[in-house]
């Protein structure tokens, strides 16, 4: 209700597009990539004029528009997604090799190869941290099963 308050008095504004956006001249220190990224503060400071509330919600909305027409955010998502995947099925195939083994065996081959994928094609601390702890995981819990089977192969067990 506060919400639709404060839209009638607020003043009118025109709508920007990410395509206007794109063609605005801004100083040396940001490029078109790196806009979807700027906080609200710093997109002040670049056009030095203070925002008002309905114009910081309008920038929120520009910059989830602008990601969807740059194709290396699109493709950092997916790099991210990868990472997100090698994470998970190095927890989780860790975590079937005890109970269905054949299950754990193939999550932590895919932790392995997605890790590997994932660190080698991303820039990102975050994503390759991720990646590495699906990696890690799925080459410990492999040489586990390799230790294991040379103790069961040698009578030990």
């Amino acid at each position: 209700m506060l919400f639709i308050l404060m839209s009638f008095q607020a003043p009118k504004t025109i709508a920007a597009t990410p395509q206007a956006l794109m063609h605005t001249q801004f100083n040396d220190s940001v490029s078109t990539s790196d806009l979807p990224n700027l906080l609200s503060k710093q997109m002040q400071a670049l056009t030095a004029q203070k925002m008002n509330l309905v114009q910081r919600l309008q920038w929120k909305i520009l910059q989830k528009k602008f990601k969807k027409l740059l194709p290396e955010v699109k493709d950092q998502k997916s790099k991210d997604t990868l990472s997100t995947i090698a994470l998970v099925s190095g927890v989780a195939g860790f975590v079937l090799l005890f109970l269905f083994p054949l299950v754990g065996f193939l999550l932590l081959l895919n932790a392995i190869i997605t890790g590997f994928v994932a660190r080698k094609n991303n820039e990102n601390p975050k994503s390759r941290k991720k990646a590495l702890i699906g990696l890690i995981l799925g080459l410990v819990a492999y040489a586990l099963i390799f230790v294991f089977a040379i103790v069961y192969a040698g009578g030990f067990g």
